[in-house]
């Protein structure tokens, strides 16, 4: 048929005007994103930034809103201000819907969000598979906190079939992008041998990259290997990683430093101070801190318990920061 012979098909009024205002959205959708979804991303990605510096209120004001309008980056912000209760009424439940919605889009930094929720057990119920799931896709992306996440998984078992191997294989590359956590945990890879070939060189550089980013498990590593050499000089070179960590209120820390000082090994002994350091590490849920202040409490005499007890609270207000060494 040609376009001459073609019958014309004439709309009644109504219709036609909801076909001209559905086409008419249709326009405006394809020439709008370029300046409207623009601002909506430097909004998200401002609301981000203000979140890392800790300024919750900018942040909320400017994800919210970019938020409902669909961007993954301001619907991951608003989970974490919910999850964490950052300038909002903490809800984890709301802090699930938000993550979901970034994750459907499949942005990675929203599926680690919601993997730590399922982990947790934090606004659903607790589901370690799920969470794996949720972390693998966004480790796929190459995004080094799922990767850590996951290579923990993995070391664990805990989701996933128990797996050194795995473990290294999703450590890897994060380490070597300078994260802490990822490079104290492939030194005990190297050091040990699991997952890897043994080669203790490599895992004490590994263990000494993390601890010199005050990774505390890297330090009292350290602290151990360089006491099981049992000589002097080793002694002292523990001692000083046990301190580095027992600074940042890691109790295990504390507790080895208390110890150190009660029978002197690679420290003056000085019952006074590791008092001080076994009342610190003596909190409710690490009981054999409090059973080795209590037997060192049967040595001293009142008037150094007295002060040990004065020295822990004042170093515990001081944030460690006036802890008398």
């Amino acid at each position: 048929m040609s376009v001459e012979g073609m019958r014309l098909f004439t709309l009644p009024p109504l219709l036609r005007r909801r076909v001209v205002t559905a086409l008419t959205g249709l326009i405006l959708s394809s020439l709008l994103p370029a300046q409207a979804f623009a601002g909506i991303a430097e909004d998200a990605k401002a609301a981000q930034d203000a979140y890392a510096k800790r300024d919750f209120t900018k942040s909320l004001a400017l994800a919210t809103p970019a938020a409902e309008a669909g961007n993954a980056v301001a619907q991951t912000v608003l989970g974490f201000h919910y999850d964490s209760g950052a300038g909002v009424r903490q809800s984890p439940e709301a802090a699930v819907t938000w993550f979901k919605k970034a994750a459907a889009q499949g942005y990675a930094l929203g599926q680690f969000g919601l993997g730590t929720m399922y982990a947790r057990g934090r606004g659903v119920p607790q589901d370690a598979a799920e969470a794996v799931k949720y972390y693998r896709l966004a480790a796929v992306q190459d995004l080094a906190l799922a990767r850590m996440a996951l290579g923990r998984a993995y070391l664990m078992g805990d989701g996933v079939p128990q797996s050194d191997v795995e473990a290294v294989t999703w450590y890897r590359e994060p380490a070597e992008q300078g994260y802490a956590a990822a490079q104290a945990a492939m030194g005990l890879a190297y050091y040990n041998g699991k997952g890897i070939a043994e080669n203790k060189e490599a895992g004490l550089m590994w263990l000494a990259r993390a601890a010199e980013q005050n990774d505390v498990q890297a330090q009292i590593n350290l602290g151990i290997i360089a006491l099981d050499k049992n000589t002097a000089p080793d002694d002292k070179v523990a001692v000083d990683w046990f301190r580095r960590a027992a600074l940042q209120g890691f109790v295990e820390a504390q507790n080895a430093l208390g110890q150190a000082y009660s029978i002197g090994r690679g420290v003056e002994k000085n019952l006074t101070l590791a008092y001080m350091w076994l009342e610190l590490s003596a909190v409710d849920d690490y009981p054999a801190a409090i059973a080795d202040r209590d037997a060192l409490r049967k040595e001293m005499n009142p008037a150094e318990v007295k002060q040990g007890e004065k020295l822990a609270r004042q170093c515990k207000q001081s944030q460690y920061q006036s802890c008398p060494q």
